[in-house]
């Protein structure tokens, strides 16, 4: 017999569910537990997915940042910059290799963080690979290239250091000149249209400037009656223009007259002969003040840039002196002049100083006068190890005069303001013992033979 179930009246009401989440959750899952289950798992593998693709994207662009930073360090980075990322490099590639390299790793770079460092190298590599190039066309078209990497730097990347940071003087900061790359583009500019307008003159060999011609005259300080000792200079104008343009400008102002020859370089004391005669210096006015000469103290606090050339330190070219800041060269002394009167004055370092010009074959007897000028082995001067042992000069010679002749033909730069130029203040003359004291007239040691070796 079956018993019928009591049907419930109408209307009645369903129980009531819990307003808590978790407790509706529990309630979901009693009543259906496959379907809880299946939503739960997808949910969960959904959330995993989207991780795993998040961290994966995030290293491979972490990867692709890498790979890139570590193509431009080895196509273009210097030896210490290549080395901190533990990347090999050869350092002693040319400019034209590096520049070769630039370009065989741009696809590489473009689109990633570092292709504003990639263009800043690239500008670097092309400006320093046409200052070496000796063709004219070659020249100017990596003085193109130069530009081309300076104008995207300013127009697509604005913010970067190269871009917006002036540039200030270690030795004046307080003039603010345009950020490095401004003043790169302005040269290399300047630089291009001058090969346009004379691509015929310059062509072939480096030669002296034709019809220019540098007079220095040097004379005896404590003897009236001596014969001054002239020395005829010919420049290269179109090896170094800085140069050339700094020498023209300090003779015209006459900054160099009544300074004396301060020190004469010896790097082998075995020899009976000096390498180099150093002169012109601010300080050089002041003989009693021999220890600051050629040191840092010794500055009028401008340098010139360094410009890379084909001439060589050889006996009888006149260069600028390079300066020195804590060992490191920061650029051209444009007020020390060195005479180099040997084919081994380089110096120790290996760096070479910035050349300009060479003494005439007119001049070869007062060259070899020179180059047995004898120096006082007691009176060391201030410069760094590296760059050879110099000594004060026994004979205390004065620029007497000096005179150029002649139009030279310098290419276009930027110009130097050197309007803030000082000359360092000239310490006062202490008191001559009775050691110290020469009768009149009496010429000091020095002259045709070197002595006290």
């Amino acid at each position: 017999m079956t018993q019928n179930k009591k049907p419930e009246p109408e209307g009645a009401p369903d129980a009531p569910r819990s307003a808590n989440v978790f407790d509706r959750f529990n309630d979901g899952l009693a009543e259906n537990p496959k379907k809880y289950a299946t939503w739960t798992v997808a949910i969960f593998v959904a959330i995993l997915g989207g991780i795993v693709a998040v961290q994966y994207f995030r290293d491979s662009g972490a990867e692709e940042q890498d790979a890139a930073y570590r193509a431009v360090l080895r196509a273009g980075g210097t030896w210490s910059e290549a080395q901190s990322a533990g990347v090999e490099i050869d350092a002693s590639r040319t400019s034209g290799e590096i520049l070769a390299a630039l370009g065989d790793v741009r696809d590489e770079v473009q689109g990633t963080e570092y292709a504003p460092y990639y263009y800043w190298l690239l500008s670097r590599a092309a400006f320093r690979a046409a200052e070496e190039e000796d063709d004219a066309e070659k020249k100017l078209g990596l003085f193109r290239q130069a530009q081309a990497a300076c104008e995207t730097l300013i127009s697509d990347y604005a913010d970067t250091p190269w871009v917006k940071t002036p540039w200030k003087s270690s030795g004046n900061p307080e003039v603010v000149e345009p950020s490095l790359v401004h003043r790169r583009l302005v040269y290399c500019k300047a630089q291009s249209e001058f090969i346009e307008a004379n691509r015929r003159d310059l062509s072939g060999d480096i030669v002296p400037d034709e019809g220019v011609s540098v007079t220095l005259t040097l004379k005896d300080a404590n003897d009236a009656e001596a014969e001054p000792k002239v020395l005829k200079i010919e420049v290269f104008s179109k090896a170094a223009p800085y140069a050339v343009a700094r020498l023209k400008a300090n003779i015209d102002s006459g900054y160099w007259k009544g300074r004396h020859v301060y020190g004469l370089q010896e790097n082998d004391e075995n020899t009976a002969t000096n390498d180099g005669v150093l002169l012109g210096s601010p300080m050089s006015q002041s003989p009693w003040a021999w220890e600051q000469h050629g040191g840092e103290d010794d500055w009028v606090q401008c340098t010139l840039p360094l410009e890379p050339n084909r001439l060589s330190p050889d006996r009888g070219t006149v260069a600028f002196e390079l300066h020195r800041d804590k060992a490191a060269i920061s650029g051209a002394s444009p007020t020390n002049l060195v005479i180099h009167t040997s084919d081994h004055a380089r110096p120790r370092d290996g760096q070479g100083r910035v050349v300009f010009g060479k003494v005439a074959e007119e001049s070869e007897e007062t060259l070899a006068w020179l180059e047995n000028l004898a120096c006082d082995n007691e009176k060391r001067l201030s410069t760094p190890p590296s760059a050879g042992a110099n000594y004060a000069p026994k004979l205390t010679l004065v620029i007497s005069g000096v005179s150029i002749e002649g139009a030279p033909k310098t290419a276009p730069h930027p110009p130097l303001d050197l309007s803030h130029w000082k000359d360092p203040e000239q310490p006062e003359q202490p008191e001559k013992t009775e050691g110290d004291k020469t009768d009149d007239g009496k010429k000091a040691d020095g002259g045709d033979k070197k002595q006290d070796k």
